[in-house]
């Protein structure tokens, strides 16, 4: 379809539900939620920037967090996820108390991966899901506590971790986006 369109060289409106269709087949995507617009984007823009909760959780997969903002300084907010607290970018509109904060599944990174990122914390395997082109890790942190999905390339052999040991597990500032709507 989307050869025969840049053929033709015409605009196509193409309607799925289906998001890894919509991220392939698209130039830019519009996301609705209940009849309403959420977010007009390239697939990158709406990937990696979600404009909403909602779309954060319905374009790909997200650790999606309610967190107390406990701060901003600058261009960053400080925000307490339970127990653990961390530097998140801040957000037009964002002001003292809850929120939601969202991290990509690919985006925390697990093991030696973890190592000298500036958000770290320690957490514990609790499964190890092998979906074909990669592993997720279902982690267990206590100090939230929460339980987080981490996501890795599969590169052949055995997981990186497996269930029952301990990890380090972190993510770089630019990893998380936040969102005021609770």
């Amino acid at each position: 379809l989307k050869r025969i369109q840049q053929e033709i060289g015409t605009t196509f409106i193409y309607v799925t539900h289906d998001q890894g269709e919509a991220m392939t087949m698209s130039d830019s995507i519009a996301v609705m939620n209940n009849g309403r617009i959420e977010q007009i984007g390239t697939p990158r823009d709406i990937y990696d920037r979600p404009a909403t909760r909602f779309v954060a959780g319905f374009i790909g997969n997200a650790n999606i967090y309610r967190v107390e903002v406990e701060g901003t300084d600058g261009d960053t907010v400080r925000v307490a996820l339970g127990g653990p607290a961390f530097e998140v970018p801040r957000q037009p509109g964002l002001a003292k108390g809850e929120a939601h904060v969202a991290i990509r599944y690919e985006r925390v990174k697990v093991g030696e991966a973890a190592a000298g990122l500036p958000v770290r914390l320690e957490g514990q395997v609790r499964d190890v899901i092998f979906t074909g082109s990669a592993v997720q890790y279902v982690l267990s942190v206590p100090s939230g506590p929460l339980e987080m999905i981490a996501e890795a390339p599969y590169e052949g052999g055995e997981p990186l971790k497996n269930a029952g040991e301990t990890v380090d597990l972190g993510w770089d500032l630019s990893a998380p986006r936040i969102f005021a709507e609770v």
